[in-house]
């Protein structure tokens, strides 16, 4: 993610691209926040999973930056900001159109029997993309009619417009996943589509 937000970002005239990296499980973000505040950047990036990045806004916080905040759908689970509390506010992100409250059959069906299953726990993101990979193999074995990867992989990469939990999807033949996406923000502590400011 960082590569292609680097690329998009210099192509469209961004300047001044500060990049700093961090390893999953890191805990301690007092240096890489500091250079952000040398920086004097207008904005982050952060690209990631919600664990480290909760922690990162929230020492972003308390060190006093205040800088828009933008992240990616590795954010987007109900425990991001049950860690990042109030830090979570404003967080702007991408992420496939999945909403867990949505009335489109295939999605209310995954959810409700992941909530009886799960002792009614709301699924996240990456629970309903474990999900729908699981059901379009099937439906790619399904179209096979084998078990054979290399028949099963052409299938795969034929399937158009499979409806499942995170939206209709389409595969094309490099195997990219081609689905609706949207644009959310972190406010009063709730995921809610982002309308701008």
């Amino acid at each position: 993610m960082k590569d292609v937000f680097e690329k998009t970002f210099t192509e469209l005239g961004g300047k001044g691209l500060l990049k700093e990296s961090f390893n999953a499980g890191e805990t301690d973000f007092r240096s890489l926040l500091s250079k952000v505040r040398a920086s004097k950047a207008d904005a982050m990036y952060l690209a990631g999973y919600y664990s480290e990045i909760a922690v990162l806004m929230r020492q972003a916080k308390e060190l006093g930056l205040k800088v828009k905040t933008f992240s990616c759908v590795g954010v987007y689970e109900p425990q991001f900001i049950d860690l990042a509390k109030s830090a979570a506010e404003g967080l702007i992100f991408s992420a496939p159109a999945y909403d867990p409250k949505s009335h489109r059959p295939a999605t209310i069906a995954f959810v409700e029997n992941f909530k009886k299953s799960n002792n009614n726990t709301e699924p996240g993101i990456f629970q309903a993309h474990g999900y729908d990979s699981l059901k379009v193999i099937a439906e790619a074995i399904k179209m096979a009619n084998t078990t054979n990867t290399d028949e099963v992989r052409k299938a795969l990469y034929s399937i158009k417009n499979f409806e499942g939990a995170t939206g209709v999807m389409s595969i094309d033949k490099n195997g990219d996943v081609d689905k609706d996406s949207r644009i959310l923000q972190v406010k009063n502590g709730s995921f809610v589509s982002y309308e701008g400011n």
